[in-house]
């Protein structure tokens, strides 16, 4: 239980409340919060990159931490792309896609773990994490600054940006199955 209360596990916690906050301040339906939202975001994804950090120079990593942070990790977005979703501000073709990918992620590491298959790749979580994070400043800041979603030379912005994020989930998606099937394939040989 000891391993519970580290500071890096205490910054993971804190990443839920700023995910609900930020969350609640996007569907308010008040310009005044969206700034705020985006602050909160932001604070999140510094609270991500400092857990792990602090973790790994405090000697203090653990399973239990590792779980912990991606646990809060994924629920701080998710709770973030449901209120973009509530809001009109994402499209549901890409909250079907990453909310997929995020509750299929954890069985496929559990399923590689048992195989003894190597299941991520470290950079492709971070860089998912990072698009995820992007995006939802992207997204806030566009609205605040623009008053609406908008186009660029009859490009719209916003459906690209969720285009991209998806791209950089189902990456670290196919990461994570590529490996689990070939250990698989591997176990059935034997």
């Amino acid at each position: 239980m000891r391993e519970f209360y580290t500071f890096p596990n205490l910054l993971s916690l804190t990443r839920v409340g700023l995910g609900a906050m930020a969350a609640l301040w996007i569907v308010s339906g008040s310009r005044a919060y969206l700034i705020g939202a985006a602050v909160l975001v932001a604070l999140g994804e510094l609270t991500d990159f400092l857990d792990g950090y602090l973790a790994r120079r405090s000697g203090s990593t653990s399973e239990f931490g590792k779980s912990l942070d991606a646990t809060c990790d994924a629920i701080f977005h998710l709770s973030i792309f449901l209120a973009l979703l509530v809001v009109g501000w994402m499209p549901w073709w890409a909250a079907v896609a990453i909310y997929a990918a995020e509750i299929t992620l954890p069985y496929l590491r559990s399923f590689s773990k048992q195989l003894g298959a190597v299941a991520t790749s470290q950079a492709l979580d971070a860089a998912r994490s990072a698009a995820h994070g992007l995006t939802q400043i992207a997204v806030v800041l566009i609205v605040f600054f623009r008053g609406s979603l908008f186009s660029v030379s009859g490009i719209e912005v916003v459906p690209v940006v969720f285009t991209l994020d998806v791209l950089v989930t189902l990456a670290a998606l196919a990461a994570n199955i590529g490996p689990l099937v070939k250990a698989y394939r591997t176990q059935d040989r034997m």
